[in-house]
């Protein structure tokens, strides 16, 4: 709404202006990858990590709520892709390298699981 522009890049996350001022970052731990970031209502930005395996919710760069996501994949790139915050405060994850989509409530429990044929 304010007119800047915020982007996931491999290794974390950052708001510019549209004249390329850095507002704010967050950049994820050595080795781990983001591949998912969303604006919320509130201000906050919901950010997925790659490696950590974990939903995190930041204030202008500083973490305020972390969801850890238990996953059988390893390699970090193969993770996780597209989360999503609902209106109602659960989280939606792909799940790429498990071929599956999961709904979690806002602490984290499965509400259900939807398996993919192929990678999401």
């Amino acid at each position: 709404p304010n007119g800047n522009i915020l982007f996931c890049h491999l290794n974390g996350v950052k708001e510019v202006t549209r004249k390329n001022e850095v507002v704010w970052e967050y950049n994820a731990p050595e080795k781990v990858e983001c591949h998912a970031a969303q604006p919320l209502p509130d201000g906050r930005v919901l950010l997925t990590e790659c490696g950590t395996s974990r939903i995190l919710e930041l204030d202008k760069g500083k973490v305020v709520k972390e969801i850890k996501l238990i996953t059988k994949t390893t390699n970090a790139h193969n993770q996780f892709r597209g989360t999503r915050k609902l209106a109602n405060g659960n989280y939606v994850v792909c799940f790429k390298g498990d071929n599956k989509v999961v709904e979690l409530d806002g602490e984290g429990k499965v509400v259900r699981e939807i398996p993919v044929a192929d990678k999401c």
